[in-house]
């Protein structure tokens, strides 16, 4: 499955009512922007690497993916919107 739904599981939850609508356009312009890379590159490296090192490849692409998200991305579970927002307040600078 991959890591490309996590950018559209997070804004909903993570991005504040204000933002809301940036944070969507970015996560999906991202994501997008993923799969074109995605589909840009496997071929010519299927080519010149092979199927098994192409898949390794991307195997350690989402492990680490998974790394990021583990270390770098908390729970919200139970959590109210303006709770997220006060934890993120002192990390986060947006502009309106």
């Amino acid at each position: 499955c991959g890591v490309g739904p996590i950018p559209f599981l997070l804004y909903s939850e993570v991005y504040a009512s204000r933002v809301r609508a940036k944070g969507a356009s970015f996560c999906g312009a991202l994501n997008w922007g993923a799969n074109i890379l995605l589909c840009y590159t496997f071929l010519p490296m299927k080519e010149a690497l092979g199927d098994t090192a192409v898949f390794g490849i991307y195997a350690c692409i989402n492990f680490a993916a998974l790394i990021f998200v583990r270390a770098n991305v908390f729970e919200t579970r139970g959590r109210s919107l303006q709770e997220i927002e006060n934890e993120l307040a002192p990390t986060v600078c947006v502009r309106e």
